[in-house]
């Protein structure tokens, strides 16, 4: 049996991205998404997942981008002289192997931004990490302490095998980071079914994240394994902040208009592969 969660990332950056992220979910197949806490948009997410409780809701727990929910004083560790989180995930890696990441300060981080999505009283599905920081072996290890704390019983685990034949030419730089990502997170599945932590069977999205149209997601789903795949997508509307950050913005565009394509939904009818969220693994 085929199964697939169709996740969307960045759930909470900016009203954009919600505006695209309910559009994939009410008019296209998306079943899922994380919301991130510590930026604008997060309140505006909040409403709409309360207004569409089908829409699994799980946390994008973050290190980047924005400004530490518990305060930068709390965190200094984690924080640049401005207070904010680095914007890139190569410079939190350099800290992080450098030993200057404090584990209790990701521990702080992580805790204030599941208690944010807790306390506006979303009931979270699953947690994931922006960028997939936790392939980090320490950020995984206070991740799978807490996921076991608040009773969240399913975590991501970013390991894609290969992109699927036939889909569109992805950069290196995309292939390089699927290749990477799967190393660091080669043992992850073992790690959380020792804790009793359940994950999806097989994971796509990194390696055609810049190639994410209507073909592609066609042929991900004509090449889907048995067993339950996590399919990552990043759809979204125009807004001014995401500009701020993300480089690929055009592609959010693209990613929705291929979530909502009557030609995908089509295929994934005639595949016979069932829709479901985190929360029915």
């Amino acid at each position: 049996m085929k199964k697939a969660i169709i996740n969307a990332d960045d759930f909470g950056l900016c009203v954009g991205i919600n505006q695209g992220i309910e559009h994939a979910f009410t008019s296209g197949i998306l079943t899922s998404a994380t919301l991130i806490a510590n930026h604008p948009g997060f309140d505006d997410a909040v409403r709409i997942a309360r207004l569409h409780p089908d829409l699994r809701t799980g946390i994008h727990l973050s290190l980047l981008w924005g400004v530490p929910v518990s305060g930068a004083a709390c965190v200094p560790t984690l924080v640049d002289r401005n207070g904010c989180f680095p914007d890139s995930p190569f410079v939190l890696s350099l800290r992080y192997a450098s030993g200057r990441l404090r584990h209790t300060e990701i521990d702080t981080e992580f805790r204030r931004q599941l208690d944010r999505v807790l306390g506006a009283g979303l009931t979270p599905s699953h947690l994931d990490t922006h960028k997939h920081i936790h392939i980090l072996p320490g950020v995984l290890d206070v991740m799978m302490e807490l996921a076991s704390q608040y009773g969240i019983g399913r975590i991501r685990v970013p390991h894609e095998t290969s992109a699927p034949p036939g889909a569109l030419a992805t950069s290196p730089g995309a292939r390089w980071k699927a290749t990477l990502i799967r190393y660091l997170c080669r043992d992850m599945r073992n790690r959380l079914q020792k804790r009793g932590i359940r994950s999806t069977d097989h994971f796509r999205g990194i390696s055609t994240m810049d190639a994410m149209n209507s073909a592609t997601l066609i042929r991900i789903l004509e090449h889907l394994p048995d067993g339950v795949t996590e399919i990552m997508t990043h759809p979204g509307c125009a807004d001014p902040y995401v500009h701020r950050y993300a480089s690929h913005v055009v592609q959010r565009q693209i990613e929705l208009d291929a979530l909502t394509d009557p030609h995908v939904r089509d295929a994934v009818e005639r595949l016979g592969i069932e829709l479901i969220g985190f929360d029915q693994l």
